[in-house]
């Protein structure tokens, strides 16, 4: 008697359209024996197709499938006989009780009732200690395994499938800028604005799934200079700042590359220090401001290990804040960044 989970969906989700053919002869494939292990192919209780395995580790057995109800089609459960010196796939009508286990073989069913039509290559892998069984719509042509120099030089075989989850330390180095810091602060007058400037960041991901994780981050731009006057008088303007950022992000996986966006919020705490000469006359400003404003960005990483990638980003965060002393000077900016680094996954 069957047991009642066997449905016939089960077979729709199986039928794993990985080619397509227009061969009529059914065939059975089983992969990953030792070369020259005899195969042999049983329906219901008849032998109907024999082969051994060749020098790659597979074998394929074609056989007449038997026409129901005026279709060359079976619904059928399939077991793999492993006997001490060969194997048999023993395919069965669904309606029908398998034959039974020769002396010397042990006996195992891969799960499932599979729809098996003369368009079908019923492919059995061998290779696990759970057989497993994929039916094919046409030929089917095994992926290529890599060479041994391939190995050696990536040091795994599938080394980004699937991408880690769990926690990734990371480091960079880039640029960052504010958007409006010299239009500011040189206003009409001649003025030297350096732009962008050298930065680093470093922080940590924890990946609650390979598609969603949380991040936090702090990023360190180096002082940001402008400078100018006229005859009459000079200024220097630098801003230093510390940006600490907390984030939810979001990725997908395209081959070993991970693309990712992420959203939060930033906290910075920034100085802002002038100092001018009028005349022989010098005076030096200096303004503080910290706050919490939203952050946004995203980019790619590329695994070329399970434990290591590089990766490059782009973000944008708002700098807003009040002077710290109270006075009526506000930072309100926009800074960008743009990073590059290396993420290094932490544990298995």
């Amino acid at each position: 008697m069957h047991r009642p989970w066997r449905l016939l969906v089960v077979a729709a989700a199986l039928n794993i359209t990985l080619g397509t053919g227009t061969a009529l002869a059914q065939k059975v494939m089983v992969r990953h024996l030792p070369p020259g292990t005899p195969v042999e192919i049983v329906l219901n209780a008849a032998a109907v197709g024999q082969g051994t395995v060749d020098d790659t580790g597979d074998v394929t057995v074609p056989f007449t499938l038997p026409e129901k109800d005026g279709k060359p089609e079976l619904d059928a459960n399939v077991f793999v006989d492993s006997c001490e010196k060969s194997r048999r796939i023993v395919i069965v009508d669904a309606a029908r009780a398998p034959s039974a286990v020769p002396e010397g073989c042990e006996r195992r069913e891969i799960s499932g009732l599979f729809w098996v039509r003369r368009v079908n290559t019923i492919v059995v892998d061998l290779g696990t200690a759970n057989p497993t069984l994929l039916l094919i719509n046409g030929d089917y042509t095994p992926p290529k395994p890599m060479t041994a120099e391939e190995l050696a030089a990536g040091g795994e075989e599938r080394p980004h499938d699937p991408l880690p989850k769990g926690l990734v330390m990371f480091a960079a180095g880039g640029l960052a800028g504010l958007r409006d810091f010299g239009e500011i602060h040189c206003g009409n007058a001649p003025c030297k604005d350096e732009g962008n400037v050298l930065s680093y960041a470093f922080g940590a991901t924890y990946w609650l799934t390979r598609n969603f994780g949380v991040e936090g981050s702090y990023l360190n731009p180096s002082k940001i200079k402008v400078s100018g006057g006229s005859e009459t008088f000079t200024f220097n303007t630098t801003l230093s700042s510390d940006i600490w950022s907390i984030l939810g992000k979001a990725g997908v996986q395209a081959g070993p590359v991970r693309l990712f966006g992420h959203a939060g919020v930033n906290y910075h705490e920034a100085t802002t220090t002038t100092e001018e000469t009028i005349g022989g006359s010098s005076q030096k400003t200096e303004i503080q401001t910290k706050g919490w404003n939203p952050i946004y960005g995203g980019g790619a990483e590329v695994w070329f290990k399970k434990s290591l990638a590089i990766f490059g980003q782009l973000d944008f965060a708002k700098i807003k804040g009040s002077d710290e002393a109270g006075g009526e000077a506000v930072t309100d900016d926009r800074a960008t960044s743009i990073l590059v680094g290396i993420r290094v996954h932490i544990g298995g």
